[in-house]
Parts: C-alpha cells; structure tokens; sequence
C-alpha cells in the first residue's frame, strides 16, 4: 500500500483481487468463523446426572460423583477473564475430573448459576464451596506459592510464526506463476516506480522484518527480571510463614505478623 500511495502504482489486475481477498479470509476470515463457532457451539448443560461439556471437537460429559474437586484461581497477567464490578479481574472457576483440571469459560451465561448448581450438587467433591485454589484450608500443609519462568523461545516463535506465514502465502501466490516470471514482475515493478515507491518498496519487508526481533527484544528486559526471582519461595504452614531468597530463610509465626499492605 505505501508504494501504491507514493508512486501511483499502476492498478491491480483481476488475479490480484482475488488473491487479495484470499489473503483476507484466510488471515481475518478463519479466526472470524471460528470465534463464531465457538460462541454459538460450546455450551455447558448442567441436569441431573451431571455436566456436559460441548468443547470444540466432541462432547464431554461429567457425572456429579466423577466430579473430583472445584475451586477459582485468579487469572495472570495474559490471561483475559470476566470482570467483577470495580473492572477488576474476577476469578476463574476450575473443575477437576479424572485427575485433569479443566477451566469452565468465563463466556458461559448465566455463570453465577453455573456454580451454584456444581457447588449444589458435587457432593463427592473434595471442596465443598467455592474457594481460592491457592488459599483454601483443605487441610493439606504446607501451601507452596513460585514464580514460574517464560520461555523467550515461545514468545519468538509467536512473533515470527505470523511474519512466516504471511510472507509464504505471499511467496507461493507468486510461485504458482514461476521463479522466473516473478523475478521479472519484481524488475518490471521497480523499473515503473519513482524514487520514494522504490524507498517504500525496500523500506515494507525491511520495516516488517526488523520489528520482530526489537518486539522479542522488548520483551527479554521484563523476562530476565523474573528470572531473579524465581529461585524465591514462599511456604505457608499452620505454623507461620516462610520466605526462602537470596539463599537464606526468614520464617515469621502468625501471631507475629502485626500488619500487611499491598
């Protein structure tokens, strides 16, 4: 578009229209139709028997005594979730069947419902109501709280997967007419244009490539700051609780906490 806009590039042809709304389903069309999948396919019904789950691919049904355990966790920093009425973020509610937790979706209406009629009815159920996950007494000590780590090669191939992909489809639209007559369309193109359509022409891919890696850069100062943290600890007993950082342990009783804050 910046050497359409700076040179006055000649118009598309019919075969580049259609590419170009190609191109449009596939990078904005697919995730479209799969939210609208999800938003009018995936439901929880809750009856007498038990829950089912209509997931993405198959049905999951959950007896009430095969329910396991439920609690709400907070969510983190990338991960969306309802709101409560101050705009902050609201817990999460967990199931635990066969062993597996799985996180009943915050888009599920009428949600408060929802989890009254679990708490209601899994009376085979480790908990008993709805509680924070990380503080419930379930009277299992000591509760182990640790950072967890990010992995900077995920989050490269996050920022790289998208450029790759629409770059390939770029590259094999052209491919379909031949190396050859694409080496002569890129020649013909710069031939036609002006000096600032060929800036723009140059400076596009270059531009789109060059900001990948400052992204991934942007982010490594805020991961090599976690990563300092990590090796710290936080144990809570009936006791009191302990703080294991820099190698040493401090340990404080409840009775002798005398305030906290944020």
């Amino acid at each position: 578009m910046p050497v359409m806009v700076w040179s006055g590039a000649r118009p598309l042809t019919p075969q580049d229209d259609i590419w170009g709304v190609v191109l449009l389903c596939v990078v904005i069309g697919i995730p479209a139709i799969g939210t609208a999948f999800y938003m009018l396919h995936c439901r929880v019904v809750a009856d007498a028997s038990g829950l089912s789950i209509y997931g993405w691919h198959r049905r999951r049904f959950i007896t009430w005594n095969a329910l396991e355990d439920f609690e709400l966790r907070f969510p983190t920093s990338n991960e969306s979730g309802v709101r409560d009425e101050s705009g902050a973020p609201a817990s999460r509610a967990y199931i635990k069947s066969g062993g597996k937790w799985q996180h009943i979706s915050d888009l599920y209406v009428p949600r408060q419902l929802l989890l009254e009629r679990i708490e209601r009815e899994a009376k085979w159920a480790r908990a008993k109501s709805w509680q924070l996950g990380a503080i419930r007494d379930d009277g299992e000590w000591p509760k182990i709280f640790e950072y967890r780590d990010v992995s900077g090669w995920t989050l490269a191939a996050l920022y790289f997967g998208f450029t790759l992909t629409l770059f390939g489809l770029i590259f094999l639209k052209n491919l379909t007419y031949g190396v050859a007559p694409m080496l002569a369309s890129l020649a013909l193109t710069w031939n036609y244009l002006s000096f600032w359509g060929r800036v723009g022409f140059i400076a596009l891919p270059l531009g789109v490539c060059g900001l990948q890696p400052l992204l991934i850069l942007a982010q490594y100062p805020a991961i090599l700051t976690r990563r300092r943290y990590i090796p710290q600890k936080i144990t809570a007993t009936r006791d009191g609780i302990s703080i294991f950082k820099n190698g040493g342990e401090i340990f404080a009783r409840w009775d002798e906490i005398t305030s906290y804050h944020l």
